[in-house]
């Protein structure tokens, strides 16, 4: 009640403000001195995401609690004076549970490794952008040629069509022969607009995906190596991957839609370097783009 502005002569409807032809019970001066007062006093959800930007990310492996955070702090008086260390730990929400505590340090720092792992060192972005590009130059080309002849073909289907309805008119052509054949133009005909129809919609739109994904491999690459920036590795992290798990001390997680390609291993690449590392070869870099390539093609919606 405390809260309506219907007392001072205001009041909402479906979604509009309205000026009542009712009597104030209070003045609008009286009402925003009320709203300070229950501000001030009420009790507020305090949100601790600005101190832990992991909150929210993981879960324990053993129990399914979610993964929470603490603060502790030491006095060195020789030294450095208050020193703040946190910790994330399993909330322990359904009783115990055996998994430790793992360092706020230790914590970030595996994050790092997963962007890094799961992202795109420059010049490999730059080349796979180039070959990219001239990929869609040559596609765009072959769908547009592809659609000329569907036209063309649907063209002469539609003249056969116009023929085979002069000739039955003209009762040249019977009528169980001409339905016959009508009916296998315009199956004819329907498949072939079908086939122009999804050439013009969907010819290409694995090229965006891919742009989409390259930029952000790229720039989860440019994350991982800055410095302060908990709130972007956290924003990346549920980017590059899901359903992270905490498992004696070490995070664990399934890679996004076209991620785990960049960690799987190539031809001639060592396991433990992943695309992020460093320039590839050519033709490793190739085989990496045509999977993720595939992968969009294959996959747009999922």
């Amino acid at each position: 009640m405390l809260r309506s502005s219907f007392y001072y002569g205001v009041f909402e409807f479906s979604g509009e403000t309205y000026q009542g032809i009712h009597k104030p019970i209070i003045s609008k001066t009286l009402f925003d001195k009320c709203q300070e007062v229950i501000k001030r006093n009420s009790k507020t959800h305090i949100s601790h995401k600005d101190e832990f930007w992991f909150l929210g990310l993981a879960k324990c492996k053993e129990c399914n609690s979610a993964i929470t955070a603490e603060k502790h702090f030491k006095f060195y008086p020789k030294t450095r004076g208050k020193v703040r260390y946190d910790y994330y730990r399993c909330g322990k929400k359904y009783g115990f549970c055996s998994q430790k505590y793992v360092s706020g340090n230790e914590f970030e720092k595996q994050i790092r490794e997963i962007l890094w792992r799961y992202s795109l060192y420059e010049l490999n972005a730059k080349r796979m952008l180039n070959w990219l590009n001239t990929d869609e130059t040559k596609e765009k080309q072959s769908a547009e040629n592809k659609i000329s002849l569907f036209k063309s073909q649907l063209a002469k289907v539609e003249q056969k069509l116009d023929r085979l309805l002069t000739g039955y008119l003209d009762q040249v052509i019977e009528t169980n022969e001409y339905q016959s054949i009508k009916k296998k133009l315009i199956e004819e005909k329907t498949n072939l607009e079908e086939q122009i129809s999804s050439f013009e919609k969907n010819q290409l739109a694995w090229v965006e995906l891919v742009k989409d994904f390259i930029d952000s491999a790229l720039e989860a690459h440019k994350i991982a190596r800055a410095k302060n920036n908990g709130e972007e590795l956290s924003f990346f992290a549920k980017k590059v991957g899901s359903n992270y798990f905490l498992s004696g001390r070490r995070l664990e997680f399934l890679p996004m839609r076209g991620f785990n390609a960049l960690a799987a291993p190539l031809p001639r690449r060592q396991a433990d370097a992943p695309v992020a590392s460093a320039p590839l070869s050519l033709h490793n870099l190739r085989c990496f783009l045509n999977e993720v390539r595939t992968f969009f093609d294959e996959n747009p919606e999922n």
